[in-house]
């Protein structure tokens, strides 16, 4: 990126209100610069760690429209399957209680909202909830490890989701 120095506004300051990182929807504080063609960009003049920063305002962050929590219906055709999908986001600047489980049509509006963070993840619901390890060279794992490991391996992408599924077994059927 470049600008000359006649198309860029420098030495600016937010106090941490009025301007979001795109990528996260985090509000920024600091000093800022504007250019000719509109962009704002951290720093107080064009320099290579320079981040391009966009308005908190309506026009800029998608709906702010936040959808019902939803409790998944599993189907004999999800048993016959062995696992169902579930999706849940969870707003950027939050706790582990704004994660809510949604529906599919939900997830994918919130595809390029910054202010929230998503995940999908197979959820199995067929099998034995414990794990066999009765023999050591083929351990058997329940359904309710598996599902612990799933929730687990998202604990970096949702901070917080351990929290939010602490019943490993839920919907599981024996076969």
């Amino acid at each position: 990126m470049y600008y000359p120095l006649s198309e860029i506004v420098g030495n600016l300051y937010t106090d941490g209100s009025e301007f979001i990182f795109p990528e996260d929807g985090t509000f920024y504080k600091g000093p800022y610069f504007s250019t000719s063609d509109g962009k704002f960009f951290t720093e107080k003049t064009l320099l290579p760690n320079s981040k391009e920063i966009i308005r908190a305002s309506q026009t800029n962050i998608p709906s702010l429209y936040t959808p019902d929590y939803y409790i998944p219906e599993v189907s004999e055709d999800d048993y016959r399957l062995g696992y169902i999908v579930r999706q849940v986001i969870k707003r950027v600047n939050s706790g582990s209680d704004s994660i809510i489980e949604v529906k599919k049509q939900d997830y994918y509006k919130f595809r390029d909202n910054p202010l929230y963070i998503r995940a999908s993840f197979k959820w199995v619901i067929v099998g034995p909830a414990l794990d066999n390890l009765s023999n050591p060279l083929y351990p058997i794992y329940g359904t309710a490890t598996i599902n612990k490991k799933t929730i687990d391996g998202l604990r970096e992408q949702i901070p917080g989701i351990e929290h939010f599924f602490k019943n490993y077994t839920e919907f599981i059927r024996n076969p």
